[in-house]
């Protein structure tokens, strides 16, 4: 299914618009700038208005648009 993935935050925003099947993985580290599909770099999917975001402690706001339901993980980052 297609879908459009976007992360808005104070100071820049990160869109990814493909199409993933279910078994697909999408890895978007904002603290390293990378995009990756099933461990394949893939920048060419991203829009990134502003600059890429840094997600703020606490809630940060991730927009799902596409059919199916996705799975979404995070783990924390300590700089």
């Amino acid at each position: 299914a297609s879908g459009r993935i976007g992360v808005r935050v104070a100071g820049g925003s990160l869109t990814v618009d493909t199409a993933l099947l279910s078994t697909d993985t999408l890895l978007v580290d904002v603290k390293l700038r990378t995009v990756r599909v099933n461990g394949v770099l893939r920048y060419d999917l991203v829009s990134n208005a502003g600059g890429w975001p840094l997600l703020a402690a606490g809630s940060n706001a991730v927009v799902y648009a596409g059919g199916g339901t996705p799975t979404l993980t995070h783990r924390a980052s300590y700089v």
